[in-house]
């Protein structure tokens, strides 16, 4: 890079590998953002930092858009490979948080500009991997409208096809751990889709505040997001629409196969739901849910659903001013009536919407900020508030009046209470058709009222003759029964009344819970109490109480001698009710209830249904339920249904239980015949690959020979899945043969694989001695051959605490190659700092 160009003018950010520089491009004459790997970065990071600058700015090179920062110049110098690129004036979106939660309006402009930079990326076929809020900066145009620009595509790949998570920057995996997708801490093939969740993480986030998946520690935070625990969007939302969180929701769904395919189709789905919504675009907590108006209550028999109220009905008398149209949604079932509504209140304190404002200039004053949404609608409000062309007369009101076409004359409309209304004329009387002259008569006196009276009454007409006895008797009967009728009915509905009140308590007492974060340490309920939750908890009517319906069953507590688990299981599995509102209580209570019980009635609903999502979800509770319990028996329930299905969903939810559940087992080896029987009688070879890979986690002799037998075929995919099983093998014992088959192998691919899989391996936290130890991480730095496998060993090396890896940087401070023996150096000096401070 020529210094003579690029003129620095100040450090903008510091991350642990790289920095960028303000600085000024003095041959275009503009100003420029210059970013470098850092040289004391990090001697773990620097090699993986430089290798990630230059895909940046290959990356970006490939993709011109207004919502994806621009690259104007890349190189390497003396001081290392730099990319120069725009510099935007702005602030990141996590900045924007931290000053308050983003309004809807501000999301939704978000979504639509950050989903079209997603199009053109991945009509590339490009794949950000590392989106956040971070790498989404916010910037203000001249006309106070904002823009956003997708940075940082440093962890970015080309790939046409599903590719595999690596391990880069010592054994950590791409990305950032709140915003990462399930896949990629299973390190199992990423897409398109994998940025889709990141995505929905990022929106989830800057409406909330909070990440969607949380935890106190790395390994509490990846659980969440492997096991799905998330809290829905508009429970701590309800003033945004109810499509917009189902929207932001669906980016993050467990199963890749559950969310949007890719930008293009996400964003033509919430086109679609914006367009088609009856509620408004933008919706402040205040208008959200208005208090209900005192107006006497509508009798409902239970089931009934109300007949939807029309928006505006005047009547002709008397005049009155129609009342204004309520934005939230009319209850449709007698228990959503009887409801308490959401307020304002009812909103996280912490989650107050801030919209999003452009910064003061140096003397205070504030550009326009204006957004399309507000304007439209402002610019709608205007055309109708506008007075007709026709010069109002004094009897006009201000609201329209219908001519029907059989109408003689237009009826004057009804004046508005409080407008000033002029004197109504005369009546003016029918004209009537001329008729000829009669001649003059007297009138004759009235006669007098005597008179009258004696004058001769009218007949009487003949009396009717009454009903006979069985008549009579058939009409009592009749109204006994309407009574009794009535009487059944009136009392089955205030039974529901009084069971509606009943679920309203709990949700007050669930609400005061879950705003102290108590909650979670369980909510004693008695029995009729959980059957009246469960039953609105599955209601097929729209309740924007469910995401706290749900919360409480899945921390209910028994209140009395029932079991609540058993109870809960049951009715969810049998409830008429719609798949994905099953499907979400399987997500969001059953993994919660961890009960070995659950485990058999779910499995055998997933194995009867056929909702891919519904089933993949029941075995993803049904995992969760056995998690650190006594749960062998079931695993061959789990191995069957890994053989038995064509869906990715299904075979992947129940691959991850069955690895999990003879993880934890003590007689691990048991399974392996099983599991080896199965993969040698697949009928596909999804099903085949699945059963190869899970032979790892039971170990054994026979799960060594096969697969010792399919690391030497000549399939390739096979031998990858062999690798996968060595890489969760139960013990050390087949340690060596990641050796043998990294120093024999000619196929580049499979050999870092097989290298990045045996480096995990000596990373994860298991029980060894520290010479064994020693032993395996000896026999790994023998296989180095690149320069970037010898980096992998000196980063694992200055992790250890342990004087044997000393040796090891030793004879890697002796390496032809100067990055690594400058590394090595480094290293060795770091660890015995850290040996003579454990002394």
């Amino acid at each position: 890079m020529s210094d003579e160009r690029y003129e620095i003018k100040g450090k903008l950010g510091q991350g642990g590998v790289g920095a960028v520089y303000a600085a000024f491009d003095t041959q275009l004459n503009r100003e420029v953002a210059i970013k470098r790997v850092l040289a004391e970065g990090g001697y773990e990071n620097q090699e993986d930092a430089t290798k990630n600058l230059l895909k940046e700015a290959t990356a970006l090179s490939s993709v011109q858009h207004p919502h994806i920062v621009t690259v104007y110049d890349a190189g390497v110098d003396s001081d290392g490979p730099y990319v120069v690129m725009e510099l935007i004036h702005g602030k990141t979106l996590d900045e924007m948080v931290e000053r308050g939660t983003l309004t809807w309006d501000d999301l939704r402009e978000i979504a639509l500009q950050s989903q079209e930079a997603l199009i053109a990326a991945q009509d590339l076929n490009l794949l950000h991997r590392d989106l956040k809020p971070s790498n989404v900066m916010v910037c203000w145009l001249p006309s106070g409208k904002f823009q956003v620009k997708i940075v940082d595509f440093g962890l970015a790949k080309f790939s046409p096809k599903p590719s595999l998570q690596t391990i880069d920057h010592g054994d950590a995996v791409f990305g950032s751990i709140f915003f990462m997708a399930p896949e990629q801490f299973e390190r199992t093939p990423l897409d398109l889709r994998t940025d889709m969740y990141a995505m929905g993480c990022l929106y989830y986030y800057a409406l909330t505040g909070e990440y969607p998946f949380n935890g106190d520690t790395a390994a509490a935070v990846m659980a969440s997001h492997l096991q799905h625990h998330v809290t829905p969007l508009h429970e701590l939302r309800p003033d945004i629409p109810k499509w917009g969180a189902d929207w932001v929701m669906w980016h993050i769904e467990r199963s890749m196969d559950a969310r949007p395919k890719d930008a293009r189709e996400a964003l033509e789905r919430f086109l679609f739901l914006d367009k088609q919504s009856t509620q408004p675009v933008t919706m402040s907590a205040e208008l959200a849910t208005p208090e209900p108006s005192p107006s006497a209550p509508k009798f409902l028999f239970p089931g009934a659903t109300p007949e939807p109220e029309p928006e505006t009905l005047p009547t002709p008398e008397p005049p009155a001013v129609s009342p204004p149209v309520s934005m939230t949604p009319q209850p449709t079932s007698m228990e959503e009536t009887a409801a308490t509504v959401v307020s304002a209140d009812e909103v996280n304190p912490k989650t107050s919407p801030q919209p999003i404002s452009p910064p003061q200039d140096i003397t205070g004053k504030v550009s326009p900020h204006t957004q399309a949404q507000n304007l439209a609608r402002e610019a709608t409000t205007s055309q109708t508030s506008k007075a007709p062309d026709t010069p109002p007369t004094p009897t006009t009101a201000t609201t329209p009046t219908l001519v029907t076409p059989s109408a003689a004359a237009p009826a004057q409309p009804a004046s508005v209470a409080g407008q000033p209304v002029a004197p109504a004329p005369a009546p003016t009387p029918a004209v009537q058709p001329a008729q000829p002259a009669q001649p003059a008569q007297t009138t004759p006196p009235a006669p007098p009222a005597a008179e009258e009276a004696a004058a001769p009454a009218a007949p009487e007409p003949p009396q009717k003759k009454g009903l006979n006895n069985g008549a009579k008797w058939a009409i009592i009967g009749m109204l006994i029964f309407i009574a009794v009728v009535a009487g059944v009915l009136g009392q089955k509905y205030m039974k529901e009344r009084a069971k509606a009140r009943m679920v309203n308590n709990v949700m007050l007492t669930a609400k005061e819970m879950n705003d102290s974060r108590t909650l979670s340490d369980g909510i004693e309920l008695t029995q009729e109490e959980v059957e009246g939750v469960l039953d609105r908890a599955t209601a097929t009517a729209e309740d924007k109480k469910r995401p706290l319906l749900l919360k409480t069953l899945a921390y209910a507590k028994p209140k009395g001698s029932f079991d609540i688990n058993n109870m809960i299981i049951e009715h969810v599995i049998n409830a008429q009710c719609p798949e994905n509102i099953r499907t979400e209580i399987f997500k969001s209570v059953m993994t919660r209830r961890q009960d070995i019980a659950n485990v058999a009635p779910l499995l055998a609903y997933a194995k009867e249904t056929e909702h891919d999502e519904a089933a993949a979800a029941a075995i993803e509770a049904a995992r969760a339920s056995a998690e650190d319990q006594d749960a062998d028996e079931f695993i061959d329930e789990f191995l069957n249904l890994i053989n038995n299905t064509d869906s990715p969903s299904i075979r992947g939810a129940a691959e991850r239980a069955a690895a999990e559940l003879i993880a934890q087992s003590d007689n691990k080896e048991d399974f392996a015949d099983p599991i080896i029987g199965s993969y040698e009688s697949a009928l596909n070879n999804d099903a085949k690959f699945a059963m190869l890979r899970l032979t790892g986690a039971a170990g054994g002799t026979n799960a060594a020979e096969t697969v010792i037998e399919a690391l030497n075929s000549k399939d390739t995919s096979l031998q990858s899945a062999a690798i996968a099983a060595l890489g969760q093998w139960a013990d050390d014992s087949q340690f060596e043969t990641f050796i043998t088959f990294i120093e024999d192998t000619g196929n580049d691919g499979l050999r870092r694989q097989a290298f990045d899989a045996a480096y995990g391996f000596l990373r994860e936290e298991r029980k060894r001695e520290p010479k064994a130890l020693g032993k395996l991480w000896k026999l790994l730095a023998d296989t180095a051959q690149s320069q970037r496998e010898k980096l992998q060993i000196i980063a694992g090396m200055a992790n250890q605490k342990h004087q044997w890896a000393m040796p090891i940087l030793q004879e890697l401070k002796k390496d032809k190659d100067n990055k690594v023996a400058d590394k090595a150096d480094r290293a060795s000096s770091i660890l015995k700092r850290r040996l003579s401070e454990k002394k």
